[in-house]
């Protein structure tokens, strides 16, 4: 694992002759992390990264090293909740696959005080939504707390499930948490899996993940009675969502709706939306960016509106 820095940089407005710092990447651990997936941070300021492993784990990057105590243990070793696949050193887009802490975290008075997300994959049957049939694997966003006593330690015994719902093949996870600028949680959600969104278990498709027997214009992502395919927007310290576990916010392109529609939908018609980000403008609202992988030919990063559908698998 890299990282990169300047020992010396000075800072220039573009087109004012400055040059740009030199950069150097310099080994900050060997060997120590099976596949990393996400690196985050507390917005704490106390400094630390804290680094998702594919198999579960959740380590800290700290003054300077990573530090031999994990922050959570999720994998077969501790929690025993994660599935990745039964052969490590083969590809697998299942595992511990983002986390993030909530804005409040820092404050002792508010409600997201000490409180964190992840999103891993479980073993099928384990959905609390179970719109996918068949199920491969569960997505499973849930909230832990961290220790009183420890900051750089969760308490294993908070965990709560927030959401969770079946994926029809192993891939197209999606995966990446971020909170927005107005507190609320957003999710990216891939269309299920295998090619095409055609395969068995995805709408109108013909069972198959061949492009040449695509029936129909669906397809998971299209298709918006189901979480697959998506951005998702939810308020996870609400309780008006399915089963009281999260809060469906007001303003959400389908709240009010009185048909099938999922209420918890921001945008649709995404492929495997696995990284998601809101940049901080100087002037106007926050934007929300998300790199969305593309079908043998384009992969595209898109700007995420609400109510906006991407296109896929119509295009």
């Amino acid at each position: 694992m890299f990282c990169a820095a300047s020992p010396s940089v000075s800072f220039y407005p573009w087109g004012y002759g400055g040059a740009f710092p030199s950069l150097y990447l310099k080994n900050i651990c060997d060997g120590q992390i099976h596949a990393p997936t996400n690196i985050t941070h507390a917005g704490d300021g106390s400094g630390r990264l804290f680094i998702c492993d594919q198999i579960g784990k959740i380590y800290i990057f700290s003054q300077g090293m990573l530090q031999p105590k994990l922050f959570l243990d999720l994998s077969a070793s501790g929690l025993n909740r994660v599935f990745v696949g039964t052969n490590l050193n083969s590809y697998s887009e299942r595992g511990l696959l983002s986390m993030t802490f909530h804005p409040d975290y820092e404050h002792p008075f508010a409600p997201g005080y000490r409180r964190f997300y992840v999103n891993y994959t479980a073993p099928a049957s384990t959905a609390t939504d179970h719109s996918s049939d068949p199920q491969n694997c569960v997505t499973v966003i849930a909230e832990f707390r961290v220790s009183e006593d420890d900051p750089n330690l969760a308490d294993v015994t908070t965990e709560r499930l927030v959401l969770s719902y079946g994926q029809p093949q192993p891939n197209h996870n999606g995966g990446q948490l971020a909170f927005g600028p107005d507190k609320m949680l957003y999710i990216g959600s891939g269309d299920g899996g295998s090619a095409n969104d055609n395969a068995e278990g995805h709408t109108g498709g013909s069972g198959t993940s061949s492009p040449g027997r695509v029936t129909g214009t669906l397809g998971n992502a299209q298709d918006k009675t189901k979480l697959l395919g998506k951005i998702l927007r939810i308020d996870p310290l609400g309780t008006n969502g399915p089963g009281g576990a999260y809060g469906i916010p007001t303003d959400n392109p389908f709240a009010n709706s009185v048909g099938m529609e999922r209420k918890e939908i921001y945008a649709w018609g995404l492929r495997n939306p696995w990284r998601l980000s809101f940049d901080t403008p100087e002037e106007g609202p926050a934007r929300l960016f998300c790199a969305d992988v593309g079908q043998n030919d384009v992969e595209e990063v898109d700007l995420i509106t609400s109510g906006g559908n991407y296109g896929w698998r119509v295009k």
